[in-house]
C-alpha cells in the first residue's frame, strides 16, 4: 500500500497543477478575447446582422465561465481528498503533526478561490465589453440603442413611448 504523505502530496500537487492550468487557461483566453473585439470593432460593418456578430463575441465565453466557476469544485475537491487522507493517519500521527496537516489541504481551497475570483473578473469585464460592441454595432448601423434615458432611433429620441423630433417646442 502507498504511503499516505504520497499520495497526500500527489493529491495536492495533482489539485494545484489543474488549478494553475485553469488559470492559464483564463487569462489566455481573455487577451485573446479582448484582442479579438478590438479586431471586430473594425470591422464592424462586415457584420450584416447581429447575429453573426452575437455568435462573434461570444466565442470561447462558456468556456472562461465554466472553467471559473468549477475552479472552485476542484479545490474542494483537493480538500475533501487531502483531509481524508490526513484522517487516515490518525492513529498513527502525533496530535501537532495532525493539525498541520489538517491546514495543508486547504491550500488548495484557498488557490481555487483566487482561480475563480480572476476568472469572474475576466469574464464581467469580457461581458461588458461585448455589450459596449453590440452599442457600437447599433451606432454604425443606425439602429435603435437602448439608453437610460429611452430609445435612440437616428434623429429622434423616443421616451416615455412618444416620439420627440428635437425640436425645442416638444423639450
Amino acid at each position: 500500500m502507498a504511503n499516505p504523505n504520497e499520495i497526500k502530496a500527489l493529491i495536492e500537487y495533482g489539485v494545484m497543477t489543474i488549478l494553475l492550468a485553469s488559470l492559464g487557461a483564463i487569462i489566455y483566453l481573455s487577451i485573446d478575447r479582448f484582442s479579438n473585439f478590438r479586431f471586430i470593432v473594425g470591422q464592424l460593418m462586415k457584420f450584416g446582422n447581429k447575429t453573426e456578430l452575437e455568435i462573434e463575441l461570444n466565442r470561447k465565453m462558456t468556456l472562461i465561465y465554466s472553467i471559473s466557476s468549477n475552479a472552485v469544485y476542484i479545490g474542494l475537491l483537493g480538500t475533501v481528498l487531502g483531509v481524508m487522507v490526513t484522517l487516515s493517519q490518525i492513529g498513527s500521527a502525533n496530535q501537532s503533526g495532525l493539525i498541520a496537516a489538517l491546514s495543508l489541504p486547504l491550500i488548495s481551497t484557498a488557490a481555487s478561490l483566487v482561480v475563480a475570483i480572476i476568472g469572474t473578473f475576466f469574464f464581467n469585464a469580457l461581458q461588458n465589453e461585448i455589450d459596449v460592441v453590440r452599442m457600437k454595432w447599433d451606432v454604425v448601423h443606425g439602429h435603435a440603442a437602448q439608453t437610460k434615458v429611452g430609445l435612440i432611433c437616428k434623429d429622434k429620441l423616443v421616451e416615455n413611448e412618444e416620439v420627440l423630433d428635437g425640436s425645442e417646442d416638444q423639450i
